[in-house]
């Protein structure tokens, strides 16, 4: 559902949101996971990179480039160049100081704590509880912080073995039941199991990363009083694969 909540706010629609939503599909879940990532091995440069120019830094291929062309190091333990132009050089500087500051955190804190910190810092929390926004996202991070600190409780683990508990957490499709109240005039997206029972006066049933091509085989006509439902009736072929021979269909169909 996250395609749809980044979509709506996008354009400025308000929505909420009920029924589970899917954690690996979050967009901010897997900016975070690479992040952490990066806490847990600070000397891999593709995580360096991809933090950097993700959503907690936002520097572009071209100020990399620079970076790099002007003697840097993807290492925020390392001096940002000198010949760096200034504007540029006091971005990575603060960016740096930051990594540094939340790889401390991971070294000095119990895992979930230093975690938390680093949501807050790195203003992840507040973008999400924004006015306007979608405020489940602040129930995924919350929603992931309570299961770690129960993996925490039960054992005592550093922190590159919680970030493995997240990855598992990931994997395994976890899903989280997210249920805001509904407010007036706002789009409600929902799954297929939590609309049941509902009467909407309009939905719309989406399926964003599949298509199909087969032709519709029942019909429903609810312009009166009661619904009717019309079917096709096929004869079985136990030869060939798909259906046989029509036997019968609605009037006019």
């Amino acid at each position: 559902m996250d395609i749809y909540t980044r979509t709506l706010t996008e354009h400025g629609i308000p929505f909420t949101v009920s029924g589970y939503a899917s954690l690996n599909e979050s967009h901010q879940i897997k900016e975070l996971l690479k992040l952490f990532r990066l806490m847990r091995d600070i000397e891999n440069q593709v995580l360096i990179i991809a933090v950097l120019r993700g959503i907690f830094f936002g520097f572009s291929d071209d100020d990399l480039y620079q970076f790099k062309e002007a003697g840097g190091e993807f290492d925020f333990y390392e001096k940002i160049p000198e010949k760096l132009n200034l504007k540029l050089k006091e971005n990575f500087d603060r960016a740096f100081c930051r990594l540094r500051q939340f790889h401390l955190w991971t070294q000095k804190l119990p895992p979930v704590t230093a975690m938390e910190k680093i949501i807050i810092d790195s203003g992840l929390l507040s973008h999400s509880c924004l006015e306007g926004y979608n405020l489940n996202k602040c129930g995924e991070l919350y929603f992931i912080l309570e299961r770690l600190r129960k993996a925490e409780a039960g054992e005592v683990i550093g922190f590159a073995s919680m970030v493995d508990q997240l990855e598992k957490m990931l994997e395994a499709g976890i899903e989280e039941e997210l249920d805001i109240l509904t407010e007036e005039n706002t789009v409600r997206i929902m799954n297929l199991h939590k609309t049941k029972g509902l009467e909407s006066p309009v939905v719309f049933l989406a399926i964003p990363y599949n298509t199909t091509t087969h032709e519709p085989t029942y019909y429903i006509k609810r312009t009166g009083q009661e619904p009717y439902g019309h079917f096709l009736v096929y004869r079985s072929n136990p030869y060939n694969k798909g259906k046989g021979k029509r036997l019968a269909q609605p009037k006019n169909q």
